[in-house]
């Protein structure tokens, strides 16, 4: 399969995201977890 390549922008609206679950309050480890999938794809 061809790697899938993140723009910085959806980098950007992902780190947005896990700051807003942090100001909750909320886990971040699945959201974490996808960021790593995705940016280690994008390598």
């Amino acid at each position: 399969m061809p790697k899938k390549r993140l723009s910085l922008q959806q980098i950007i609206a992902k780190l947005y995201h896990i700051e807003e679950q942090l100001t909750q309050g909320n886990s971040i480890a699945p959201t974490c977890t996808e960021v790593c999938r995705l940016s280690t794809a994008s390598a």
